[in-house]
């Protein structure tokens, strides 16, 4: 399956098809595996569908965002760990 430049292999296409169907996933696996390829069909999707103002991309850690082109999960509420003394 080809989503403009990406194609998905059969597992990608399998988890794309059912987050297509409405349900929920999560997607876990080693560096390397497809994951940022994966999401990045499901996002340009969704965003195609519904449009830009209504698809938030956000994740854990700030390398995956920059593989995504989101946020990550506590950049709203300007918090996040840093390093200090007790």
């Amino acid at each position: 399956m080809t989503r403009g430049a990406v194609t998905l292999d059969a597992g990608q296409r399998e988890c794309f098809l059912e987050c297509r169907a409405g349900k929920n996933l999560g997607v876990f696996g080693s560096a390397g595996c497809g994951k940022s390829v994966l999401l990045r069909a499901v996002i340009g999707d969704a965003t195609t569908r519904y449009g830009p103002a209504a698809v938030g991309v956000r994740s854990w850690n700030g390398s995956a965002v920059d593989l995504i082109g989101g946020v990550t999960m506590d950049s709203p509420f300007s918090c996040g760990i840093f390093l200090g003394t007790p």
